[in-house]
């Protein structure tokens, strides 16, 4: 059995759970917070402390993963780990590895890529014969470093093996038929983040789009309701108490009352300025059609007319909708602009996505089951596939 090690930049992922549990065939995963059989315990406390210590020193704006990858060589390899996984940072040791590159856009060091000196430390760090791959989750995460470095020397090295979920055992046709005389209303749902502050996290979710999408669709649908799940500026919750068909919290959920949330809602609404992958997913699987918009990797999880709406978004996004690439200082701020301000013409899109959904329950319900099937053995984002595309990408790296 072959042994992979995970290492993550602070706590474990939720999107690794899946890997953990259902490895490829002749494979095992561990992490620091998932030793399995092995037992590796006293090697993973140093690791830990120094962990720590690092995401201290991240808080008074040192970059974390560049402090993360220039720590890497204090410690050796584990025992019996025949390849270690980054999770979208660099490993300095001298030891077979991997980088897992979630989102577009990934600097690898958490610092601008602008910088050419650690522009060329990136190049020259992964095109060393010890990186054996670059795990891309999407396409525009691959087309981003592509077009973001000089990929001569590690080309061939660069992979996509899309994200998985197990399926639930539910029937959501015979979960609606059991609670149809309970259900008046269309609920959407929307979900923010644990990972970023209260007003980047809003913001980057695009929950500021969702909530003018809502508001405009309100005044056309009846019998709508909107819930989100995160963090909600102040202000901005304030003015949001006149609505009674709106309802906002940002307590922590234990998986019951989040499995419980998708299974009251009707519609998944994320117009995110990244990718969520994770609950997109997670929706797929409680059979909710997905409203998104054309930016990083969302069309490439949300198929347009099948599982879901992706709404367009103006030529200003551009760079962001394929390949994530954003070239220069005014690139960025014409698109923080549209963004944040001038984003009239998404919040129509997605409002007419939407709107099409409620009107048409019996659309919403089949875009619904193409989700579903989507992590059904052989479909895009099974367990199945996944382990096929990634147990090949790892045999290589074992010769």
């Amino acid at each position: 059995m072959r042994v992979v090690y995970l290492e993550m930049a602070g706590r474990l992922h939720s999107a690794f759970f899946s890997l953990l549990t259902y490895p490829p065939a002749g494979y095992v995963f561990l992490s620091k917070d998932w030793y399995g059989a092995t037992g590796f315990r006293n090697g993973i406390k140093p690791r830990n402390l120094l962990d720590s210590m690092i995401g201290l020193a991240s808080y008074v704006g040192l970059p974390y993963k560049l402090l993360r990858a220039f720590s890497t060589p204090l410690f050796s390899p584990l025992p019996g780990v025949g390849l270690t996984i980054m999770n979208g940072i660099l490993n300095l040791r001298s030891e077979k590895w991997m980088v897992v590159v979630e989102e577009a856009l990934s600097s690898f060091l958490g610092i601008n890529v602008d910088n050419k000196f650690f522009h060329h430390f990136v190049e020259d760090q992964l095109g060393k014969d010890c990186c054996k791959g670059i795990l891309c989750f999407f396409e525009a995460a691959a087309n981003s470093i592509r077009s973001t470095y000089d990929v001569s020397g590690f080309a061939d090295k660069i992979h996509v093996i899309p994200p998985a979920l197990p399926p639930l055992a539910l029937s959501r046709t015979a979960w609606r038929l059991d609670k149809a005389n309970e259900r008046k209303r269309t609920t959407i749902l929307v979900l923010g983040s644990a990972n970023f502050s209260n007003q980047s996290g809003y913001f980057i979710k695009g929950m500021h789009i969702a909530l003018k999408a809502y508001l405009n669709l309100r005044k056309e649908v009846p019998d709508v309701e909107l819930i989100i799940h995160g963090e909600v500026p102040h202000k901005i919750k304030q003015k949001l108490n006149v609505y009674p068909d709106i309802f906002i919290s940002n307590r922590l959920l234990n998986p019951a009352e989040l499995s419980n949330l998708f299974l009251n809602s009707d519609i998944y609404l994320a117009p995110s300025f990244t990718t969520p992958w994770i609950s997109y997913l997670e929706a797929m699987n409680y059979e909710l059609p997905i409203v998104t918009i054309n930016t990083n990797a969302n069309s490439e999880v949300v198929e347009d007319g099948v599982n879901g709406f992706v709404a367009e978004v103006p030529k200003e996004l551009e760079p962001i909708i394929s390949n994530y690439c954003i070239p220069d200082r005014d690139t960025h701020r014409r698109i923080m602009h549209t963004w944040l301000n001038d984003n009239e013409t998404i919040v129509k899109n997605v409002a007419h996505a939407l709107k099409l959904l409620v009107e048409h329950p019996d659309l919403a319900a089949e875009m619904g089951r193409k989700g579903k099937e989507m992590l059904m053995e052989g479909g895009k984002f099974s367990i199945q596939r996944r382990n096929t595309l990634l147990k090949d990408v790892l045999d290589k790296a074992f010769i």
